[in-house]
């Protein structure tokens, strides 16, 4: 993900002290990047945050959310390390100016996990639902991402009994690729497949497994099983012996 998408919101949660969160997550490096576009698309992406609260946006999402009353906004920039000064100064601005609106800013550093991976997977059903539409009963979100090859949809069962799939977004697809990331965990990788259950945006149960794929998804060549423990490496005790049979 990366600001210069200014017209989304990147993730939503709903902090302990009972305010909205909204996300930006800016992937691209402040430190070796070109400051004045980076500064450029976060100037825009933060003035439509704010108007998604000033325009009842934000409000609809925190319904979407289970929170009916909010006391307030916050605007959570995370990036690799500490952003421009130019930035600095616009988070200043929204908590000088907007804090009589509710509305407050900050940065936080970026890294594996930065991101919890409970606000990602409430993204993840946030998209779905959005994607499905209306007059149904339950979904299932499935992917399975293994180097740089994978699948995913979204199966739907209708009020009327039929079943139809539905294929996800490019920010769906996005924020999986995300949550696989922020997964990692040195001693024992990360994900090879899931599945989210939703029933509606407020109840969902998310499995994901480092170590099997069902048999009605499309299995990885080869090629990908070693690129993917290239990119999220683990050791020889926790590489599954499907995967070792195949290596071999």
């Amino acid at each position: 993900m990366s600001v210069n998408e200014h017209d989304r919101i990147d993730q939503v949660a709903v902090g302990p002290d009972g305010r909205l969160v909204l996300v930006m997550v800016e992937e691209r490096s402040y430190q070796e990047g070109d400051l004045a576009v980076l500064s450029e698309d976060f100037r825009r992406k933060m003035n439509s945050y704010v108007h998604a609260v000033r325009s009842g946006y934000a409000e609809e999402l925190a319904r979407e959310h289970g929170l009916v009353e909010f006391t307030g906004v916050d605007i959570v920039l995370f990036c690799d390390g500490q952003p421009p000064r130019v930035v600095e100064q616009m988070i200043g601005l929204v908590n000088r100016e907007l804090s009589n609106e509710g509305i407050a800013a900050r940065w936080e550093s970026w890294s594996p996990g930065a991101v919890g991976i409970d606000v990602i997977e409430r993204a993840l059903v946030t998209e779905a639902v959005e994607i499905i539409g209306s007059g149904w009963d339950f979904a299932l979100l499935w992917v399975t991402l293994v180097g740089s090859s994978g699948a995913a949809g979204v199966q739907v069962r209708r009020l009327d009994g039929t079943v139809v799939n539905v294929r996800p977004s490019e920010g769906l697809l996005q924020l999986l690729t995300e949550h696989k990331r922020a997964s990692y965990d040195a001693e024992t990788g990360t994900w090879l497949s899931g599945q989210i259950s939703i029933a509606d945006p407020d109840r969902y149960r998310a499995a994901f497994s480092n170590s099997e794929i069902s048999e009605w998804m499309p299995s990885p060549s080869v090629d990908e099983l070693r690129a993917e423990f290239t990119a999220f490496s683990r050791p020889d005790s926790a590489i599954p012996d499907w995967v070792r049979r195949q290596l071999s």
